[in-house]
């Protein structure tokens, strides 16, 4: 699946006129190329490498590649083309990311959209234990914590500290992360910012906004309202 988007600098560029370009998105991936524009400070359960842009927060850098770990609050500046690539931490660990990031240290914001999804395609995925990629499966699906506790035969604090544990991201984070996401695509594919609140699992639409500013760093209106370029 692929569509668009972006972001910053607050002071000088209007969020909702600056986002377009393309977005390639699996179930545990993205990759982001097009114009920024302004962001919130956000974080999310995925690395996030930024490429032709500035980021505030805590990064680590190689070449011309930052990496953004997961969980770490930052805002990211672009007055220009920009790349974004996001992997989930559910899916791929540090190792993945390193790899990742080191062949994209020698590429630059304009590299070549679809040989960039291919390398993200190609990487392979974690090896989390069964016991906490069936659980996240099971929450991230709205699940409660209780109900999974007792299919576990644990407490909840187990299923609490188990995901926390092997992920590094919080319990509750995921299911957010899981809803932003599916309210992305659904907003991508034509549902009005109300629909996609409705359809992903938030209370309302102001619930969206605020989970998605603070996911994503943008609002869904500006998702709404940006150029939408599905990737094959």
């Amino acid at each position: 699946m692929c569509y668009d988007s972006h972001g910053v600098n607050p002071s000088r560029m209007n969020e909702a006129a600056a986002w377009h370009g393309r977005i390639w998105r699996s179930s545990g991936a993205a990759v982001f190329q097009g114009r920024g524009g302004p962001t919130a400070t956000h974080a999310h359960p995925a690395y996030k490498f930024v490429l032709g842009a500035r980021v505030e927060g805590a990064t680590a850098r190689e070449g011309n590649c930052l990496l953004v770990p997961p969980g770490s609050p930052h805002v990211v500046a672009a007055d220009d083309v920009v790349t974004l690539v996001y992997l989930d931490a559910r899916v791929y660990d540090v190792d993945a990311a390193r790899r990742l990031g080191a062949r994209l240290a020698r590429a630059g914001a304009r590299s070549d959209f679809e040989a960039m999804s291919d390398d993200v395609r190609a990487l392979p995925t974690t090896a989390h234990e069964s016991e906490v990629r069936a659980l996240l499966e099971r929450f991230m699906a709205g699940e409660r914590r209780g109900d999974i506790a007792r299919w576990l035969g644990r407490s909840t604090s187990h299923v609490t500290h188990r995901v926390s544990g092997s992920t590094g991201i919080a319990l509750r984070a995921w299911r957010t992360w899981s809803r932003v996401l599916h309210s992305v695509d659904l907003i991508g594919h034509g549902a009005t910012v109300t629909e996609a609140a409705h359809e992903a699992g938030f209370a309302d639409s102001p619930h969206l906004w605020r989970q998605c500013r603070s996911t994503l760093g943008i609002s869904p209106s500006t998702l709404a309202g940006s150029r939408f370029v599905f990737a094959r």
